[in-house]
């Protein structure tokens, strides 16, 4: 009588358990498949000088990339041997209609921090294209072997070690200015 007993209250156990498990499963599901089909709205901003018209894109992670947030994510600054300073916080993006060699300025808000690649550092050159395309769109990320293409408005991101307003980047993957 107390094997059955027990034998029971254990088949109990297992099915609360599992049942807990797939209700987990169906809500993580749902919220990852909703988060990768909503498409956003454009985002539409009027200024004394005229319109500004975004289409909202959301863009789904490379396979390559770690799936956590990158440790910086900034604007390039300048460049310092094998460190890069980048600009934080928002970025604006300015057009000098006054010189033609440089059209665009960007600016950032946030605080400067110094990205440090070596060696064992390994990148990746951003080929996204977001521009005129709204809803998902796949990251599309190429290996690379040097990071002497980066300059002025390349946006950079990277995964390493924080050391104050320094990162030992053990990947960094960057983005030029289109």
């Amino acid at each position: 009588m107390k094997r059955t007993v027990l034998w029971s209250g254990g088949v109990l156990i297992l099915v609360v358990v599992l049942a807990a498990a797939a209700y987990t499963a169906v809500q993580l599901w749902q919220t990852q498949k909703q988060s990768v089909t909503s498409v956003e709205e454009p985002l539409i901003q009027s200024s004394g000088d005229g319109l500004t018209i975004s289409l909202a894109s959301r863009v789904i992670r490379a396979a390559e990339l770690p799936e956590r947030k990158a440790d910086v994510v900034g604007i390039f600054v300048r460049r310092q041997d094998d460190a890069f300073v980048v600009g934080t916080g928002a970025v604006h993006m300015n057009v000098d209609m006054a010189d033609p060699e440089r059209p665009l300025i960007a600016s950032h808000e946030g605080p400067e921090i110094e990205i440090v690649t070596n060696r064992d550092t390994i990148l990746y050159r951003d080929d996204t294209i977001t521009a005129g395309q709204s809803g998902s769109v796949p990251q599309i990320v190429r290996r690379v072997d040097s990071t002497e293409e980066i300059g002025e408005l390349a946006t950079i991101s990277a995964w390493g070690t924080r050391r104050g307003d320094r990162l030992i980047a053990e990947l960094l993957v960057y983005s030029l200015e289109r």
